[in-house]
């Protein structure tokens, strides 16, 4: 595979993932954000995923092209609806929705091949920079003592629900972040993410050579043995090199092959 592909299939699944994350944190947060610009850069992700499939239409399922492009023509026919700014919750529902169904259309029609592999390590690595950035902001934003801002925390992440069941009378802001790093089965968590991208990286060993320090799997084991006040900090740090070391593999491969 060409390398530029490569860079091209790892960013059609960050700029997804990315787009995801946005719309359900400013689906809940609009009247404390710049609701244009921030819908802009939804529409920005979309737009940049959208046109990485199709310079490679031809390695993948015409479906994900499908769907890119009807959600892009979507958001792009809703900045001049009027009723958009009246009625925020209902298009970042749809976009939600449209972004679910191409996440499912990747999961359900692709092979299990490089092509599927590059897409889900650029959804995982970005998932779990996202967490981590939610889980910041909200530190920033509220203090540790909102039951409003942990409730909105855990709902952007798509995880109230999951948390509840965990522990269901505890809303502290530590337990929460703790929840969010380190718990092995719920998707959206760092370690879950971390898990998924080290197992698609060792399924494209044998395409390109990632030299990666720290490795996901050290950073996993550092997240179960750091304390509370270290944890989220020390994980933004690795995984924000991590996601840095990825960008650079790509062009130090393409060079090797010039």
């Amino acid at each position: 595979m060409i390398r530029r592909n490569a860079e091209k299939l790892y960013w059609i699944g960050r700029y997804m993932e990315r787009a995801e994350s946005h719309s359900r944190w400013l689906d809940l947060s609009e009247e404390i954000t710049e609701g244009v610009s921030s819908r802009e850069h939804i529409y920005s992700c979309i737009g940049n995923a959208r046109h990485n499939i199709r310079v490679l239409r031809q390695l993948l399922p015409n479906e994900l092209w499908e769907l890119a492009n009807e959600l892009y023509l979507y958001v792009k026919e809703q900045e001049s609806n009027p009723m958009l700014s009246r009625s925020p919750h209902l298009f970042y529902r749809r976009v939600r929705e449209g972004l679910l169904l191409w996440g499912g259309a990747v999961d359900s029609g692709m092979p299990r091949d490089q092509e599927y592999h590059f897409i889900q390590a650029g959804r995982s690595m970005e998932r779990a920079a996202n967490t981590l950035q939610l889980i910041r902001s909200t530190r920033s934003r509220f203090p540790a003592e909102s039951n409003n801002g942990m409730v909105m925390l855990l709902r952007s992440i798509g995880a109230y629900e999951a948390y509840r069941r965990h522990s269901s009378d505890n809303l502290a802001f530590g337990e929460i972040t703790a929840f969010l790093l380190t718990h092995v089965s719920f998707p959206r968590t760092v370690h879950y993410a971390l898990t998924e991208l080290d197992k698609h990286l060792t399924e494209l060993g044998g395409v390109m050579d990632f030299r990666l320090s720290p490795e996901p799997a050290v950073i996993l084991s550092r997240l179960q043995s750091m304390g509370e006040d270290e944890l989220l900090e020390g994980a933004y740090s690795a995984c924000f090199e991590l996601g840095n070391q990825l960008g650079r593999a790509f062009i130090q491969e393409e060079r090797a092959q010039a």
